[in-house]
């Protein structure tokens, strides 16, 4: 039992801090920086499961929705998922709200071929693999789809950032699990998707063309809406408190969705518990 507390405590304390395993080692029990990285490796799954975090699709989809689609009311789809079976079951969960976030990475290193039994490092063929012109930053990309509560109910796999939001949203395996009809709500980075998704209530704000400006009502629509969507920017907010997603990322990507699965777990059961006091 106090073993597992251990790895609990410490387990916890990376996310949040992010001080280094030989600290986290010496703080709890002495142990030496590969047998924190094990034990940490071991928790963090039980961890994510536990807690009352998101749905995160941990692929992306083979192929992005295209348009045209398909006629919905004859189209065969996929039998009720676990976000549509969420949803269903919390009707008041009738609104998401969807955007994305990023986290700065290492410039990824190509491997060459081995020196003394030891492989050599230089800049990759593809350099800008990882490289986000909005953020002007290696990154790693991550989408969230949130209650106007705040609470997190689905997290799409992790991409690189210069992936474009509205390509992410057609891999994401979200739209294809939630009810027909429900509303979506997002930023300008995702114009026409309502032309791919006809069967929901999308509200996206107006983009200004170029060489045009916004007409007084567009852009009181453009307020009304970022009045809404301030909850999924105080939710991304609320993520990066823990340094394991608001700091330079030093782990393997592969290792990144489970590490934000178990903030987001984290950051939902402090929303819930906020708003079983509020009730």
């Amino acid at each position: 039992l106090e073993s597992n507390f251990g790895r609990l405590a410490f387990t916890q304390k990376n996310q949040h801090t992010r001080r280094t395993q030989e600290f986290l080692g010496w703080l709890i029990f002495d142990l030496n920086r590969s047998n924190v990285c094990r034990n940490i490796q071991l928790i963090l799954p039980v961890l994510e499961q536990a807690l009352p975090g998101p749905i995160r699709a941990k692929t992306l989809q083979a192929k992005p929705d295209t348009e045209p689609r398909e006629d919905w009311s004859t189209s065969k789809r996929k039998k009720i998922g676990t976000l549509k079976e969420f949803l269903k079951n919390f009707p008041e969960f009738e609104t998401v709200i969807v955007d994305a976030t990023e986290q700065e990475r290492a410039q990824p290193k190509a491997a060459k071929k081995q020196v003394n039994g030891k492989k050599a490092v230089g800049r990759p063929k593809k350099q800008r693999k990882f490289f986000s012109g909005k953020t002007k930053m290696h990154a790693l990309k991550t989408q969230i789809a949130v209650t106007p509560e705040g609470v997190i109910v689905h997290q799409s796999a992790t991409v690189p950032g210069p992936m474009a939001d509205s390509m992410l949203l057609r891999r994401a395996r979200l739209m294809v699990n939630l009810p027909a009809g429900t509303r979506v709500i997002w930023d300008a980075g995702y114009v026409g998707m309502d032309k791919i998704y006809p069967e929901f209530e999308v509200v996206t704000p107006f983009k200004r063309k170029k060489g045009q400006d916004l007409s007084e009502d567009e852009r009181e629509f453009n307020h009304q809406v970022s009045k809404v969507r301030i909850v999924v920017e105080n939710v991304i907010c609320r993520l990066k408190v823990f340094r394991a997603l608001g700091d330079f990322f030093r782990n393997p990507d592969s290792s990144h969705g489970v590490m934000a699965g178990v903030v987001s777990g984290l950051v939902n059961l402090r929303t819930i518990n906020r708003l079983a006091v509020v009730a």
